[in-house]
């Protein structure tokens, strides 16, 4: 299946600080040995298509981020700042194909890999589908704000999150796992993947509102 230039995909890992160039280093280090994913510069190539990797401050682009309060946040003794912190970004471009459950699969495994790449894991981790990035631009609502961070939270479900840790006391460890998703599954950290649909081309809607609302986040599918 190839599909139009609107659907590419990408996943995002956000990092309290750190060396940009070497988050990204080790990020395709990860994939040195990987049986199924092989780092071919400048791609990552994979049954479903070349994903590129990429690191740069957050302030460079990310769906939803298009305000600045979303950037800061200042709550006393508690302040945020996320203009120059370290964001990774895995860009798979429109020529792909992530229309069976073996493929998503496989992507799934390339995101919980990407998670895993580096000593100090990141404080925010999720992949968006075309439909969950056009509601971000939408509400110019991301999935996580630097507000939201501060609190060990996140505004919106993406297609794919990974609940860090203290995120995952946040919300509870089974209420994540109970949630009714395509996925969830406890990482060997203590984090929780929570995959809300399979098919990112054709995302079952109800589905995500279904496991938002179990979570307590917001969906973009909603009303």
């Amino acid at each position: 299946m190839t599909v139009s230039e609107d659907s590419y995909i990408s996943v995002y890992y956000l990092y309290r600080d750190g060396d940009p160039a070497a988050i990204e280093t080790a990020h395709q280090n990860a994939f040195s040995d990987y049986p199924q994913l092989t780092w071919d510069p400048p791609f990552l190539r994979g049954e479903f298509g070349n994903v590129s990797i990429g690191c740069e401050d957050i302030a460079a682009e990310m769906t939803g981020m298009d305000h600045p309060q979303n950037y800061t946040y200042d709550g006393g003794e508690e302040k945020w700042d996320l203009f120059e912190t370290p964001l990774c970004e895995y860009f798979l471009k429109s020529d792909h194909d992530l229309g069976t459950d073996a493929l998503v699969d496989q992507f799934v495994e390339m995101v919980v890999t990407g998670y895993e790449s580096t000593d100090d894991p990141p404080l925010a981790a999720h992949a968006e589908s075309p439909t969950v990035r056009a509601g971000a631009h939408a509400t110019t609502s991301p999935p996580f704000t630097a507000e939201s961070l501060a609190h060990d939270a996140y505004e919106y479900l993406s297609w794919i999150t990974i609940f860090t840790p203290s995120v995952v006391e946040t919300y509870g460890r089974e209420t994540l796992l109970s949630a009714p998703a395509w996925e969830t599954r406890e990482l060997t950290d203590g984090a929780v993947l929570v995959v809300a649909y399979g098919d990112p081309h054709n995302p079952d809607r109800d589905q995500h509102v279904a496991a938002a609302r179990h979570i307590g986040l917001e969906s973009y599918y909603d009303g």
